[in-house]
């Protein structure tokens, strides 16, 4: 471009032949795709912020595909759970079996059932034990489900967050507040 400015093209082409099979020529199109690249860099730093946001706030994300039983989980849940992303497969009986109280494994199920039915669920706190024998407090939303025509639920989704240090920061405040009552 003369101006300086790239210009981002996808080029196709074939050949021509005479009756005796040699090539005379080509024909071809080149068409502008630089929106395309430009939308595609947009989207890339946009996921590269939430990932990088989902990080410093210890966040993750999920969402569950109700028909097909596939869980989606963002990098930072598996940082939070401790598990390796190439070699966990998140799926609900491997999540329960983390709960340190066998009670929330209910809980979570009625708050599960409870959005699959348009209802706004509060947010849970519980306790897991991560492989390595780390024990979390972590935070729940089950923020929303989608439904298909029918109003069935096909997917559910929502954010877990690490809220150990701060369950600790709110214990040793209220331990100070004692001594000095």
């Amino acid at each position: 471009n003369p101006d300086g400015v790239v210009t981002w093209v996808m080029g196709r082409a074939k050949t021509e032949h005479n009756n005796s099979g040699e090539v005379i020529g080509y024909v071809g199109s080149i068409t502008d795709i630089t929106a395309l690249k430009v939308a595609g860099q947009l989207v890339k730093n946009s996921e590269e912020g939430l990932r990088k946001a989902q990080h410093y706030a210890h966040v993750g994300s999920w969402n569950y595909n109700i028909q097909k039983k596939i869980f989606n989980w963002s990098e930072e849940m598996y940082s939070i759970f401790g598990v390796d992303q190439k070699s966990f497969l998140p799926q609900p009986g491997a999540f329960f079996s983390m709960l340190t109280n066998r009670k929330d494994e209910k809980r979570i199920q009625d708050a599960v059932m409870s959005v699959l039915k348009g209802e706004v669920v509060e947010a849970m706190e519980f306790e897991i034990n991560r492989p390595d024998g780390t024990k979390l407090t972590i935070s729940a939303e089950i923020g929303e489900s989608t439904f298909d025509d029918t109003g069935k639920g096909i997917e559910i989704s929502g954010i877990i967050q690490d809220i150990t240090q701060r369950k600790q920061s709110e214990l040793e405040i209220r331990k100070a507040t004692r001594l000095y009552e």
